[in-house]
């Protein structure tokens, strides 16, 4: 889940993990957050399983932004002459992204490249967790259970399979998810664990957009704008 938006569907899948095996987590199953404003942990705190400062959560970390300036004004290196191309020098008259990107899809994206490192090894321990041996194994026994009612596993009862299913949740309309999407594929498949699945793998990503009512609305401008610019990135990539 990316951003707000995917804050509270994760909030409700969670919730529904809950209420169908009475348990707050599934072991073939890890629900990652990544957001950009601390306040979005509220959507999670309160459900099983995800009190406390645990794996769910990667609260994406403030770019210093007195450094992205002098970066903009004397691009030397590679890295800042590419973020000079893509980075609109309004954002850089912010002094901080410390409450999210704020509906500015340039801030997602930067949060993104400057915690790549951080979001790469969450979702890479998010797989290890639910990709093993013991995990598939208990998530056996649970939908054995769940359907038969039964706790002993027949030895040729096989619920789960060994690939891997990435769901990527989130809206196109504000600045975290829509921000970072045309380029979040590229770092998934950018990790180990993803790559190595080969055609075992699937990535799929599932966005909320404004409605044509809501277009039409002056108020919803910004969030068309960079619903209808995501869209494109993603057409184009």
């Amino acid at each position: 889940g990316v951003g707000t938006t995917g804050a509270q569907i994760l909030g409700y899948l969670q919730e529904f993990i809950f209420e169908e095996f009475q348990s707050p987590s599934f072991p073939v199953i890890r629900l990652l957050s990544i957001i950009s404003a601390p306040g979005d942990r509220l959507f999670l705190a309160n459900l099983p399983g995800t009190l406390g400062n645990d794996e769910r959560a990667v609260c994406v970390n403030e770019p210093d932004m007195g450094l992205n300036r002098d970066y903009f004004k004397s691009p030397t290196t590679p890295s800042a002459k590419a973020l000079k191309e893509w980075l609109p020098e309004s954002l850089l008259k912010r002094t901080s992204i410390l409450v999210g990107a704020d509906n500015s899809r340039a801030a997602g994206r930067l949060l993104l490249w400057h915690n790549y490192d951080r979001i790469r090894k969450a979702v890479d321990g998010a797989i290890a967790l639910c990709t093993g041996r013991d995990a598939r194994n208990e998530a056996n026994r649970l939908m054995n259970k769940r359907i038969r009612g039964d706790d002993q596993l027949p030895k040729d009862c096989n619920y789960v399979d060994e690939g891997l299913n990435i769901f990527v949740l989130g809206t196109l309309s504000g600045g975290t998810c829509s921000g970072m999407m045309p380029e979040f594929g590229y770092v998934l498949q950018s990790i180990p664990s993803v790559s190595n699945m080969g055609d075992r793998k699937k990535i799929i990503g599932m966005f909320t957009m404004p409605s044509q009512a809501q277009v039409k609305d002056e108020a919803y401008v910004t969030y068309a704008q960079n619903a209808f610019a995501a869209l494109s990135e993603l057409n184009y990539y």
